[in-house]
């Protein structure tokens, strides 16, 4: 294993290309999962996408703590063979995890509004999709260490090909209660994903002795502390109008909140996530070379990212009503609604989600903590007045999405103060 700045040596994309291969990559397998869904929405039925909207928010909300944010902490080390105790780090409590989150559905009535037939499926299915999404989290990121975007963009589009085809090679399994097509093509799916980016977690293993794991957890401890359980509250945030419909409403209004995300993800995905790996990536370089222009990334990558998002409300506002019932089938009329209520949200989202990174590569975790805190106050408060004065599914949804893209904007300009203070620290430091 090599030592010191070993990483650099390695070519890095630029952050350009890196954002283009991205894109790409995830447009193939958006582009498939985006016309599946005519067949999927007529197949399947919306309490079988309210059990895959569950089993989704559930994986992804848990896997960022059960990884104890050790995930994110990997492209931190100015060192490479300093990477290694976090993986095992963050291995060794996301296997635990899933154990628990086993017993769990096992034995408590966690997923009681579903039928009892689909208990034991979920048991081993919801840690199995937790243990193979963490893996890709991972994985993901020590991708965008060593600054290899391209392999990431292959890894969207193998694993969304993946997903469809094996729920599609479902259909026929999933008239059965027991087990949900849905579902088990997002384990395989996933699964396929995180084996493609399996390479870059062999190139940063090796032997760990125990202590140097225990120095690694004292190094990097605001991520355990602060910074994962904050992201799983971002997330779960992010997806508690779906977890609201699904136990205030029932299967079929989560199935409805559930295929609208669908909906709404491709641009997030397709802009979002490659965003997000290039600016993290980018800025950690920054971080890591002392650069004083860390601004500069911020405000260039908002910029960028204000103009699909307009073009992204403006669609579901104008296009969700007319198109979406043509496109998903008579059945989904109320999916059309839901979507064109999440228009600003999904704006905000596509802008605020790959910039937020910035409290985490900064390891600013009392400003997150703040800001995550103002996130959960604003939605607690939509959902107690949605709970108490009756309000409609869709009113109810609105008021949770206006709460949720408020806590956005927060969310964007705490972040850019977070950046500029960084900078000036860093120019106060050289002027000295």
């Amino acid at each position: 294993m090599r030592d010191g700045h070993d990483s650099g040596k390695q070519v890095r994309q630029g952050p350009g290309r890196g954002f283009s291969t991205i894109v790409l990559g995830t447009v193939i397998g958006q582009i498939v999962t985006f016309f599946a869904l005519p067949v999927l929405s007529r197949f399947y039925t919306p309490d079988q996408f309210g059990v895959l909207t569950f089993a989704l928010v559930l994986a992804g909300a848990i896997a960022p703590f059960a990884l104890l944010g050790f995930d994110q902490a990997v492209i931190q080390p100015p060192a490479d063979r300093d990477v290694a105790p976090l993986i095992w780090a963050a291995s060794s409590t996301l296997l635990g995890a899933a154990l628990v989150l086993a017993a769990v559905i096992a034995w408590t009535p966690l997923v009681e509004s579903f039928s009892d037939a689909l208990r034991p499926f979920l048991t081993w299915s919801l840690p199995l999709l937790l243990v193979v999404t963490g893996a890709a989290l991972l994985f993901s990121q020590l991708a965008v260490r060593s600054g290899r975007y391209s392999s990431i963009g292959g890894r969207n589009s193998a694993q969304s090909l993946t997903i469809t085809a094996t729920q599609l090679a479902f259909i026929g399994t999933s008239k059965t209660a027991s087990f949900n097509g849905l579902v088990g093509g997002a384990v395989v799916g996933t699964s396929a994903g995180a084996l493609l980016l399996l390479p870059f977690a062999k190139r940063y293993l090796r032997r760990v002795h125990l202590d140097e794991m225990r120095n690694a957890v004292r190094r990097y401890w605001r991520f355990p502390v602060v910074f994962a359980p904050m992201t799983s509250i971002t997330l779960l945030s992010q997806q508690a109008p779906a977890l609201f419909a699904l136990f205030a409403f029932g299967a079929t209004a989560g199935g409805y909140v559930g295929i609208a995300e669908r909906i709404v993800a491709v641009p997030l995905a397709l802009v979002g996530l490659a965003a997000g790996s290039v600016f993290s990536g980018e800025l950690s370089h920054a971080l890591r070379s002392d650069s004083p222009h860390k601004d500069r990334i911020f405000l260039r990558t908002s910029a960028w990212l204000c103009i699909p998002a307009i073009g992204v409300a403006l669609g579901l506002l104008l296009l969700a009503q007319p198109l979406l019932p043509l496109f998903l089938g008579a059945d989904w009329t109320s999916a059309a609604t839901v979507a064109q209520a999440m228009a600003v949200v999904s704006a905000t989202r596509m802008v605020t989600n790959p910039t937020r990174a910035v409290f985490r590569i900064l390891e600013r975790a009392r400003i997150l903590s703040i800001v995550e805190l103002i996130r959960v106050a604003l939605l607690a408060l939509a959902m107690f007045i949605a709970l108490t004065t009756g309000l409609s599914l869709l009113v109810s949804l609105t008021l949770l999405f206006s709460a949720l893209a408020l806590a956005d904007v927060i969310t964007w300009m705490c972040a850019w103060w977070a950046v500029r203070q960084a900078d000036a620290t860093l120019q106060t430091a050289g002027a000295s």
